[in-house]
């Protein structure tokens, strides 16, 4: 078995999300868009499993890009690194993949 390699930059901060929707985490991460460094890394620890598709269709659209997704049991991590909103920012409109 490889030894576990440490992550390579510590997250600027955490969200401990539970059991919480995506939308929920959604509008968490878009407040942590302006509070953090330029390509700031925040670390989202999710139960639900539907949060998944959420995550990966958010990093999709260019505004994160997730550096790293580990499962353990029923518990997720996603290290994701967020990229500076735009001077005019608009909420995000992606549509809500748990919505259907």
């Amino acid at each position: 078995m490889p030894p576990a390699t440490e992550p390579t930059e510590p997250a600027h901060t955490v969200i401990d999300a539970g059991g919480e929707p995506w939308p929920r985490i959604l509008g968490l991460l878009e407040r942590r868009l302006g509070q953090l460094p330029d390509a700031g890394v925040v670390e989202v620890h999710s139960a639900n499993p539907d949060v998944r598709v959420g995550v990966h269709a958010w990093c999709g659209s260019g505004t994160g890009e997730l550096l790293e997704e580990t499962v353990t049991g029923e518990q997720a991590c996603y290290r994701i690194r967020l990229w500076p909103p735009p001077s005019s920012a608009a909420p995000s409109s992606l549509p809500n993949p748990e919505a259907s």
